[in-house]
């Protein structure tokens, strides 16, 4: 009796075992694609990216969408500054996503082990379950020995059966947290893929209507010409970032000209200065950058990572803000103004030079390309350049390293440089790491 009893229980316990064996093998199939390092889920994003392209009937849906915004300027400056909006918070969604999956691989990967760890447990016991099972059924009436030994087996069975099926209970809720990991982490890569797949249709929203307003704009007045060649002979006599940004604000004679009609409200009132900004028609400030304190933009999503007056590295003091951004980030005016430069200059990658006004200019360096021209007005939230995959700005040292992109922002007043920090907007405030 104790004989059958054994074997019944045991072949319980052989039962969960390749349950279990199953289950193992079931997963490890289902997630042969789940990443297992930080490195991995990296390049799984990037054949993402890589996979990524816009259809040709989404682009001639496009095409046909900024075809309609041909000669109106302000419903171009409209489409432009919300497509520069929709991808910035594509970028931020994406940064979160990303944040999300590696969270999920810690998880997956600490399961994993505690699995593997009651795998290996459990295999030891099987195993000596299977020695115990090769022993022949005893003739308790021939050899009281070995009927001793059964009924022995038997109570160790009996022992071990109440801790295999609270195993089984932490296995199972641990299989089922793994399937739920997996099924969250696809989710995320669809995610991924569909604001991927929004960044691009942006993008290639901004460069069309680019397209379009610079084919309406091929005939520069003598004026805007003669202000590019002077720009150009500036660029030649400056052997410093420091010395260029002195030259030009001393010789922006253009925009100083234009910036003497005043701006479009000289109000405090923040619905009136609501309004000038909705102006999108606007060829000048919405209003006087001395009145613009909180109402600046910070140029791309990212974190400040050094502040103004911090440790630069170098021996000095940061002149501006440093911010670690994604890879190909887009970049957005921080306020309205004139360029007075732009283009690639010593190590800083490419920079682009806005005039505010009363003496006021910002300093964007360490793009990868721009789409402005010298002379030209933009808005504030106009999309102005991109970042590139790494750091283009080599004359600004963050720890960081080279190994993400850096923005660097300077704001100056009378050619001297000024905290910039309480000029942002305060919900446009990142944290700041250094």
């Amino acid at each position: 009796m104790l004989y059958f009893r054994y074997k019944w229980k045991y072949l319980l316990v052989a039962i969960f075992l390749l349950s279990f064996s199953f289950m193992q093998t079931s997963y490890a199939q289902d997630s042969e694609q789940t990443p297992e390092t930080k490195e991995e889920i990296g390049t799984q994003l990037s054949e993402i990216k890589s996979s990524i392209n816009l259809g040709e009937k989404t682009i001639k849906s496009l095409e046909k969408e900024i075809k309609k915004l041909n000669g109106n300027q302000s419903k171009q400056n409209a489409a432009l500054i919300a497509a520069a909006q929709r991808i910035k918070l594509a970028e931020i969604e994406l940064d979160v996503i990303e944040e999300n999956l590696k969270s999920l691989l810690n998880d997956e990967k600490i399961i994993k082990n505690r699995l593997d760890g009651t795998n290996i447990e459990i295999s030891n016991i099987l195993g000596a379950l299977q020695r115990i099972g090769r022993s022949p059924a005893p003739a308790m009436v021939v050899n009281a020995g070995e009927a001793l030994n059964s009924a022995r087996s038997a109570m160790l069975i009996s022992a071990i059966l109440p801790q295999f099926n609270k195993k089984a209970k932490i296995i199972k809720t641990d299989l089922e947290d793994l399937i739920k990991i997996v099924e969250k982490a696809q989710a995320e890569e669809d995610l991924f893929a569909n604001r991927l797949e929004d960044l691009a249709k942006e993008k290639f929203r901004i460069s069309q209507i680019l397209k379009t307003r610079e084919n309406e704009m091929k005939i520069i007045n003598a004026k805007l010409q003669k202000q590019i060649e002077t720009t150009q002979k500036l660029v030649g006599q400056a052997n410093s970032l420091e010395e260029l940004l002195k030259l030009l604000s001393n010789n922006a004679t253009l925009t100083n000209d234009i910036a003497e009609q005043m701006a479009i409200t000289n109000s405090d009132d923040a619905r009136e200065i609501s309004a000038a900004y909705a102006n999108l028609s606007r060829k000048q400030p919405a209003i006087l950058f001395s009145k613009a304190r909180g109402y600046l933009k910070i140029p791309a999503s990212g974190v400040i990572v050094r502040k103004f007056g911090a440790n630069d590295n170098m021996g000095g003091k940061a002149k501006g803000i440093s911010i670690i951004t994604r890879a190909n980030a887009q970049v957005v005016a921080p306020i309205d103004g004139w360029v007075i430069y732009q283009g690639n200059y010593l190590n800083y990658g490419e920079i682009i030079i806005i005039d505010a006004g009363e003496g006021y200019s910002v300093l964007l360096a360490g793009l990868n390309k721009t789409n402005v021209k010298t002379a030209q007005f933009i808005m504030r939230d106009e999309p102005i350049g991109e970042m590139g995959k790494r750091t283009n700005n080599k004359g600004v040292s963050t720890n960081a390293g080279i190994s993400r992109p850096t923005l660097y922002i300077e704001l100056r007043e009378q050619n001297i440089s000024i905290d910039p920090s309480l000029w942002w907007r305060e919900q446009n405030r990142q944290t700041i790491n250094g």
